[in-house]
């Protein structure tokens, strides 16, 4: 069989398109193409550079806010060591009733003094304060940092409640029953507790009956307690125009002391001499010459 010209041309026409069809078919398809000539090819590709951007920008956020950070620390800590922040002024405040005697004084600055000339902000008042809640005499201590560069010690000074005679002098009691300092007399209008076997300075008494007694007093009776006996479990309290109060054993002392001030205010105090509430459901009093 035989082609004409014209069969000839249109049959190399269609095998070129066949070629050209196969070529477009097979070629590989390009989608994207980065910056840095990455072919990205899927979703997740792209997804993930994204993710490593943002992480890289995160770090170095993150970088220049610690060296910020770093920056303003050091600048707070050269001022406050700067002189001008320096403890230049100990001021010291007593707040109880009776006032620090110049030893006492003198010792709770020289305690305070080991702040002096420190940067406040270094300044420690732990140590200065237990010092000196450490002196006898002191009950309490708060040490304070005041800004530029004040230091405030308030103290609090034991007040004497009673006292106790022993062989190697007086010693003064507290309201806590603490034998905080030493007396060469024993101080007017303060009871005397006699019948304490033992008692050691800078501590606790043993037995503090005592001082539930005192507090057990009305106020206008409290003044005219000249001291406070012991004997064989049984404590008497004694007034200072010499009325024994007959009291027992330590217990309802309140409504002992109640029923003992009403008695002392319905009579002549001139015609009692005892007045016994051991049995406080029955009180017994008697004159001066009944008195045993």
């Amino acid at each position: 069989m035989t082609m004409n010209h014209d069969e000839n041309e249109i049959l190399v026409a269609i095998l070129i398109d066949e070629d050209e069809l196969t070529i477009d078919i097979n070629e590989p398809e390009i989608l994207e193409q980065s910056d840095d000539e990455t072919v990205i090819e899927t979703f997740t590709q792209r997804r993930q550079l994204q993710f490593r951007a943002q992480s890289r920008t995160k770090r170095q956020w993150f970088s220049i806010t610690l060296v910020i950070i770093a920056v303003l620390v050091a600048l707070v800590i050269l001022a406050l060591e700067s002189p001008l922040y320096n403890v230049d002024k100990i001021v010291v405040k007593n707040i109880s009733a009776i006032p620090l005697t110049k030893a006492e004084m003198s010792k709770i600055q020289s305690l305070s003094q080991r702040l002096s000339n420190k940067p406040l902000y270094r300044a420690d008042p732990d140590p200065v304060d237990k010092d000196i809640e450490s002196l006898p005499t002191i009950m309490g201590a708060t040490v304070e940092k005041k800004w530029p560069g004040m230091i405030t010690v308030t103290v609090s000074r034991r007040v004497p409640v009673a006292y106790v005679e022993t062989d190697k002098g007086v010693i003064l009691v507290d309201s806590k029953g603490f034998a905080f300092e030493k007396a060469k007399l024993a101080p007017q209008g303060l009871p005397g507790f006699q019948g304490i076997e033992e008692i050691t300075f800078t501590h606790k008494i043993s037995d503090t009956a005592y001082l539930k007694i005192v507090d057990a007093a009305p106020v206008e009776m409290k003044q005219q307690i000249a001291h406070i006996d012991k004997e064989k479990g049984s404590y008497t309290a004694v007034l200072s125009d010499g009325i024994s109060i007959v009291l027992g054993t330590p217990t309802q002392l309140k409504e002992k002391m109640a029923i003992v001030w009403a008695i002392i205010l319905t009579k002549k105090r001139s015609e009692l001499g005892y007045i016994d509430v051991s049995v406080p459901s029955l009180p017994v009093s008697g004159s001066p010459q009944l008195k045993v």
